[in-house]
């Protein structure tokens, strides 16, 4: 922005008037259109949805909750689209925690936190969180997108420099995009590419920030995490690591990465997790020391100065979880075993995982049945018809050319029941590349 223009357009029409100069805007063609239905993006809505008719799976009204199976329509269906990786939400110790806080509190905080909306159950969460990573300290917000923007946009300013994997889910690259700072990508869990491009980068800028996630959620892929410390530690940055997928599903208590990897929580200098996962509730959160969290609690806007506070209900729920992870971690387990298996049985029926890991994450690639949104949409079509929920992605969620089902795995899943949808599958890719040939 030019300053001297600004000035000038004070001195000329007063301060009060002066409007901020951008770039001179390109010659653009007017559109006529007057309603929302006139735009060619919602015409490829209603083609989805014309497709589908009354057999589509996407954004499907459920019935109870959804876990190892779904109730749609009264039908029961067996699910591999949650994220309840533990089994717990509508658990009898969650629903008996969110009754009791409903009663104490309310079912809302009503105002943000520093204006009246906080409760003790607050802090009390974000104490049990805390503990549970083993960080000095951790702040809740509303939800995981905002608290992965805020938290960027409002560390990362001019002269710094944010270099993110290419596979980082969209919160993290909004954040990163409405900062003010330099941005660049590395090529996904390539961590030799980030050394490189921080060997060139880090001494032009003032601050760094490393952004990834543990668990990467369109492929179910973990990061190298003892690397990628040694990497930023040699070029004085700060790592922020996404566990929204990782909670409850890494390592032997569920704690996460660092524990999956045998490291410290005080290895990672931002720790962004939800609570819409393995803690059965909803709303985000940041952990890390406290310099951090004061910085957030206090100064960043989108925490709790322009924010309302999570709903106390919600946090009892993940309250809760945590209280139950403190003594007994067979779900932890059974969740794991779980993920073997299927990544097993999968790979015995010749179905591709992608780059799956050990994770409860697991693509199965459509390849040629898949490359246009019509095949992928008659493939998830099909196994909606054959009760097994789960849905198909493409271009532009994932690059071209990689269309994939996305299965979730819980801990409450049984062997039977998995291969079943296996099996289903691998018809269904085979009649789909007949029937698209």
């Amino acid at each position: 922005m030019d300053k001297l223009l600004i000035e000038k357009l004070k001195e000329k029409y007063g301060a009060a008037n002066a409007a901020p100069v951008t770039a001179v805007q390109k010659k653009v063609t007017p559109i006529r259109e007057t309603d929302f239905a006139d735009w060619p993006e919602y015409q490829q809505v209603t083609a989805i949805e014309n497709f589908f008719g009354e057999d589509n799976p996407y954004c499907a009204p459920r019935e109870g909750t959804i876990g190892k199976t779904v109730t749609i329509d009264g039908e029961a269906f067996d699910s591999f689209c949650s994220y309840n990786y533990l089994g717990l939400n509508g658990s009898s110790q969650v629903k008996t925690a969110v009754i009791e806080t409903l009663e104490r509190h309310g079912s809302s905080a009503s105002a943000s936190r520093v204006a009246g909306g906080e409760c003790a159950i607050h802090r009390q969460l974000e104490e049990a969180l805390a503990d549970h990573l083993g960080t000095e300290d951790a702040i809740v917000t509303v939800g995981g997108y905002i608290a992965n923007m805020a938290t960027i946009r409002f560390l990362m300013g001019e002269y710094d420099l944010i270099v993110f994997d290419e596979y980082c889910h969209n919160s993290l690259v909004e954040g990163c995009a409405t900062s003010k700072a330099r941005r660049m990508q590395f090529r996904h869990n390539d961590l030799d590419h980030l050394d490189r491009l921080l060997s060139k980068q880090r001494e032009q800028h003032r601050r760094v920030l490393v952004v990834v996630e543990s668990v990467y959620s369109m492929d179910g892929d973990i990061v190298d995490l003892e690397k990628l410390v040694a990497i930023k530690n040699r070029h004085n940055a700060y790592l922020m690591v996404d566990e929204a997928h990782s909670i409850g599903v890494l390592g032997e208590t569920g704690r996460g990465l660092c524990e999956h990897a045998g490291m410290e929580a005080t290895d990672v200098d931002i720790i962004m997790g939800t609570l819409s996962k393995s803690l059965a509730s909803c709303g985000g959160f940041i952990a890390g020391s406290r310099a951090l969290t004061g910085l957030l609690r206090y100064i960043a806007p989108g925490f709790l100065l322009y924010s309302a506070g999570v709903p106390p209900t919600s946090c009892a729920a993940s309250l809760a979880v945590l209280e139950t992870l403190k003594t007994d971690n067979s779900r932890v387990q059974r969740l794991q075993a779980n993920t073997q298996a299927f990544r097993d049985i999968a790979r015995d029926l010749e179905l591709d995982t992608g780059l799956a890991d050990a994770t409860p994450i697991v693509p199965i690639m459509l390849g040629g049945a898949g490359d246009s949104v019509e095949k992928m949409a008659w493939v998830t079509r099909e196994l909606y018809r054959n009760r097994v929920h789960v849905v198909g992605i493409t271009y532009p969620v994932v690059p071209r050319g990689e269309a994939r089902l996305r299965f979730f795995l819980t801990s409450e899943h049984n062997e039977n029941q998995y291969r079943r949808a296996l099996e289903i599958t691998r018809q269904v890719i085979q009649r789909s590349q007949e029937v698209h040939a």
